[in-house]
């Protein structure tokens, strides 16, 4: 069941409910980092702040049943590795940052699921914020299918 929208984040936009299914997640909401990005000259040179809103969904997190952190995505985790990535991103564009970091937390974080909002607070003096919102989801048929010819390839058989 997903989470009720007064569950997610609600800077960056409305955000929007998890997918269809048995989803749990864990979010930031109202992350301010500071980092370079933009494409005009006054703004490669000085850093700015960021809002960030990540949501990061697994298919059923064990921790539910467990009781163990080893059993969800670790928020405080992820949000160290945000503060991490915002020193050595390198996009220029907030759409490429948000999809960017959206693959690196499905990655990273072996998430199945995850929404990222990226603005730029008072960017503009007649605007709170401007920004983008991005989900991806992770293919897990195509990491099966990966796994299966790593196998064969080293000798091993499915199974075996």
């Amino acid at each position: 069941m997903p989470l009720p929208l007064s569950a997610l984040p609600a800077t960056a936009g409305d955000a929007q409910p998890l997918p269809s299914g048995d989803f749990d997640a864990v979010y930031l909401r109202g992350f301010r980092g500071q980092t370079v990005i933009g494409i005009r000259d006054e703004e490669l040179h000085r850093a700015q702040t960021l809002a960030i809103d990540l949501v990061v969904a697994r298919s059923r997190l064990h921790a539910c049943r467990s009781d163990r952190i080893d059993d969800t995505i670790d928020y405080s985790e992820l949000r160290r590795w945000l503060l991490q990535y915002l020193d050595h991103h390198g996009q220029r564009l907030l759409e490429a940052f948000a999809a960017r970091l959206a693959d690196q937390v499905l990655e990273r974080f072996d998430a199945d699921w995850v929404q990222v909002s990226v603005g730029k607070p008072r960017r503009y003096a007649d605007v709170e914020e401007v920004g983008v919102r991005i989900e991806r989801r992770r293919d897990r048929s195509r990491a099966h299918d990966a796994d299966i010819l790593r196998l064969i390839g080293g000798g091993m058989a499915p199974g075996t």
